[in-house]
């Protein structure tokens, strides 16, 4: 953009040209140019952007709208999911397993759904194991699988495993029966 003397400029990054949805803001730029961080927006997407200009005893003026579409992000390795085996019965609680890979973090999706459209279980760690309480589920068939993202990076989905849980701990106590507490 041009230079302005004596004015501060506002930079901002909206999803559409209402700038109704703005992304990215960077205020109090001093000189006509800047250098922003994108990696925060989405993978090959259009963007609008336009400059705010400031100056004592004037009224702001607003650039014409610009666009641009940002590069195509790599994708994050895929890891390979280790335990539990595909299609295993569960009766104690287990700690899910997968492969290291290079990435910022893994998310652990199950759900009871193959295709996920219902997700009942989700955490994010940066570890490659995650000790799991069945009863947490409850009784039935379910599937997981491990997102691998990062930085800069498209995530990526590991292979789908199902298990069944077959039975659920319930320590001490039956089922149906109440613990009264009596506090002196």
């Amino acid at each position: 953009w041009s230079a302005v003397s004596n004015a501060t400029f506002t930079l901002e990054i909206a999803e559409n040209e209402a700038f109704s949805t703005i992304v990215l803001q960077q205020k109090g730029i001093t000189t006509n140019s800047a250098t922003i961080d994108l990696s925060d927006l989405e993978s090959t997407k259009t963007y609008y952007w336009r400059i705010r200009t400031a100056q004592t005893n004037k009224l702001e003026s607003i650039s014409k709208v610009e666009s641009f579409v940002t590069a195509t992000r790599p994708s994050a390795p895929k890891t390979t999911l280790i335990s539990p085996n595909d299609g295993v019965e569960l009766e104690e609680d287990i700690t899910f397993f997968w492969r290291d890979v290079e990435c910022d973090e893994y998310t652990i999706q199950m759900s009871a759904q193959k295709d996920f459209s219902n997700i009942l279980y989700k955490k994010t760690t940066t570890d490659t194991s995650l000790p799991f309480t069945l009863s947490v589920l409850g009784k039935g068939t379910f599937y997981w699988r491990v997102i691998t993202s990062g930085k800069a990076l498209t995530d990526t989905y590991s292979d789908i495993r199902s298990f069944k849980i077959t039975k659920i701990s319930v320590g001490n106590f039956e089922p149906g029966y109440a613990l009264n507490v009596y506090m002196n």
